[in-house]
């Protein structure tokens, strides 16, 4: 099951910090290593979605991390097409017309 929250503690230097939950319940602890998006790093008051686990001690910690503006891994506005790609389509899709048309041989 996934949460939601925020962070409202990290401790860059340590690579850890505390998001709280969207239900105001205590603080979960949360590593850098949650987060599967190693571009950026976390600051405060990011939104995030997590899932919980707990440790051998029993302790409950956050895993699987997603800020929550930047989507789905797969989402279609992380795409970025270089524009010499998006000419080249135009151009055969251009071509393509005028041949149709009958106006290219």
């Amino acid at each position: 099951m996934r949460y939601q929250g925020k962070i409202t503690n990290w401790k860059d230097d340590k690579g850890f910090g505390f998001i709280t939950p969207k239900e105001g319940e205590n603080q979960v602890v949360v590593h850098i290593k949650a987060f599967s998006n190693n571009k950026r790093r976390p600051v405060l008051n990011d939104a995030v979605t997590y899932e919980l686990v707990a440790d051998p001690k029993n302790r409950v910690r956050a895993e699987k991390a997603l800020f929550v503006d930047s989507g789905s891994p797969i989402a279609f506005s992380n795409i970025k097409f270089p524009v010499s790609l998006f000419l080249s389509v135009i151009f055969v899709v251009f071509v393509a017309a005028l041949t149709f048309a009958g106006k290219l041989s």
